[in-house]
């Protein structure tokens, strides 16, 4: 829900495309720390709406419960579906934003991206620059690269997490 309080030049809604976000850190071998990354992403800025979208399920309940506690709405939708959503509610919010946050790298996304801007809206782009769509980098208003140093979670005690060195990857 929109926060009408805010004035629409400070207002953020971020838009994270979940499948896309843990295809790209798989190779890190890093777990990523929600809570930490939405506050990054919002940067002093007020949010007023911060959606996941993934898969759903029985199994992922657990997962989608983190999500929420980090300050996530987390919309289920199947991945074939998943770009149209987020098309779709970022449409939908671009009237009551100035900036919508996407944080995926699909280059679906990239033929939207145009349409919102010119409703005056601005689109800043977050992912790693080298899992991300060129169609998506070249029309976002701006562009941040996502980082690992400082979002991810500590290892986990008596795992395999603890033998592994996360790789780095900086703003």
């Amino acid at each position: 829900m929109i926060d009408h309080s805010i004035p629409s030049d400070r207002r953020v809604c971020v838009f994270i495309d979940n499948a896309s976000l843990l295809g790209a850190i798989k190779g890190l071998q890093i777990r990523y720390d929600f809570k930490r990354l939405n506050n990054w992403l919002l940067a002093q800025r007020e949010g007023n709406q911060s959606r996941v979208y993934c898969g759903g399920g029985d199994s992922r309940s657990g997962f989608h419960n983190v999500l929420r506690h980090a300050g996530f709405e987390v919309v289920t939708v199947n991945s074939v579906r998943r770009p149209l959503e987020i098309a779709y509610d970022m449409c939908s919010m671009c009237l009551d934003c100035e900036t919508l946050i996407l944080v995926s790298g699909r280059p679906e996304l990239a033929k939207i991206i145009p349409l919102l801007t010119k409703q005056g809206t601005k689109v800043e782009l977050v992912f790693f620059e080298e899992f991300c769509s060129k169609d998506l980098l070249n029309t976002a208003t701006t562009f941040r690269a996502l980082r690992v140093d400082g979002l991810e979670l500590p290892p986990r005690q008596g795992t395999e997490w603890q033998k592994r060195k996360p790789q780095k990857v900086f703003v």
